[in-house]
C-alpha cells in the first residue's frame, strides 16, 4: 500500500544489434523502491507522477473524478475494495503505478551520433528478453485484474526506448509463499522450486 518495488534478476546484457552498455555496471540481482508510487498511502502521489489520463486509460469503466477518489485512498489507506467500481479503479491505480515503476527500473536507450554515424547506447538493464514476470503482493493476491497490472510492466509502443520485458511468461503468487520461498532456497533450492512452480499462478 506504500511502494511499488521491482526486482530484476538477470544479467541485462544489450540484446540489440550494436547497443553499447554506457555507465556503472548493473547488480546481477536489482531491486527499484518507489516510495511516491503506493495504492494507499501515495495514491495521490501516482495521479501526480501519471496524471489522470494515464489512469484513465487503464479504468475499464466510465470516467470519474480520479483525483478525488485517490486523495480519499490516501487520507484513508486502511479502505480495502468492496464494489466493483472500487476494484476496477484498484486495478487501474495499480497497472498505472506498475508501469511508472518498471519505465524507471529497466534501462533506457539513446541514439547518438559519432564520426561514423549513429550509435545506440544503453544506461541500465536490458530487461527485453526477461522470461518470467510475476506478481507479489496484496493486489495481486487478494485483488482482481492481475492480468492487466503485470501486462503494463510490459514493453509499450509509446516507449520504444525502453528496454522492458517483451512477452515474458506472466504469473501471480497468490499463496504469498515468495518471501517463504526465497528463505527455504537457501537451504532447499529445488524444493523451493518445486513449491513455487506448484503454488505461481499463470495469468
Amino acid at each position: 500500500g506504500a511502494t511499488t518495488d521491482v526486482h530484476s534478476i538477470a544479467k541485462g546484457d544489450p540484446t540489440g544489434a550494436g547497443w553499447i552498455p554506457r555507465g556503472l555496471p548493473e547488480p546481477y540481482a536489482k531491486r527499484t523502491v518507489e516510495g511516491d508510487l503506493g495504492l494507499r498511502w501515495n495514491a495521490a502521489s501516482i495521479v501526480e507522477a501519471a496524471g489522470v489520463a494515464k489512469i484513465q486509460g487503464y479504468l475499464q469503466g466510465p470516467a470519474i473524478d480520479i483525483a478525488a477518489r485517490a486523495h480519499a485512498l490516501s487520507a484513508n489507506p486502511e479502505t480495502v475494495p468492496v464494489s466493483d467500481g472500487d476494484y476496477a479503479f484498484d486495478t487501474a491505480l495499480a497497472a498505472t503505478a506498475v508501469d511508472l515503476a518498471m519505465e524507471r527500473h529497466a534501462g533506457q536507450l539513446e541514439t547518438v551520433y559519432g564520426t561514423s554515424g549513429p550509435v545506440t547506447l544503453l544506461y541500465g538493464k536490458d530487461l527485453s528478453s526477461v522470461r518470467h514476470l510475476i506478481g507479489v503482493g496484496g493486489v495481486f493476491a487478494r485483488g482482481r485484474g492481475a492480468g492487466t497490472i503485470l501486462a503494463a510492466a510490459l514493453t509499450k509502443p509509446d516507449a520504444p526506448l525502453s528496454t522492458r520485458p517483451k512477452s515474458p511468461r506472466l504469473a501471480i503468487d497468490k499463496d504469498y509463499i515468495f518471501c517463504a520461498m526465497g528463505l527455504l532456497a537457501t537451504h532447499a533450492p529445488r524444493v523451493a522450486l518445486r513449491l513455487m512452480k506448484r503454488h505461481l499462478q499463470p495469468v
